[in-house]
């Protein structure tokens, strides 16, 4: 990761293939306390969407954020906020949970068969400064 995460800083356009956006968590994992999941879902289309991609186990509902993300067609950073805001409410209707983090990439462009050799040498090269670094 520290090798692409180099790649990415490369000034010259045409050479940057990905974009590191963050680190967000894979999974969602949700309860609910005082109301049926379904009942809360006829009132708020988050949580219908959540439970349509959920799968169930021990009444935690378990969800990939990427997926949920698609689903809503909304950026998977604005997924936190609005759990935070589901459990925050005064009825304390649900907790959540996450796990497994994982790094967003966004792709900006997909390399050419062309491309591959210029972009191995680019990867060597930045692998040697920093095992340089390294010493």
């Amino acid at each position: 990761m520290t090798m692409l995460h180099s790649l990415e800083k490369i000034k010259d356009d045409s050479k940057r293939f990905f974009k590191f956006e963050g680190i967000l968590p894979a999974f969602i994992g949700m309860r609910f306390h005082k109301s049926k999941p379904h009942e809360l879902a006829e009132h708020d289309h988050f949580i219908k969407t959540y439970l349509s991609l959920a799968k169930e186990h021990q009444g935690v509902y378990r969800c990939s954020t990427q997926k949920l993300a698609f689903a809503l067609n909304i950026n998977p950073f604005d997924i936190p906020k609005i759990l935070f805001s589901l459990q925050s409410r005064d009825d304390q209707q649900i907790t959540y949970e996450v796990d497994q983090e994982c790094f967003v990439l966004r792709i900006l462009h997909i390399p050419s068969g062309g491309q591959t050799v210029e972009l191995s040498n680019d990867m060597l090269a930045e692998t040697q400064r920093i095992e340089k670094n390294m010493i």
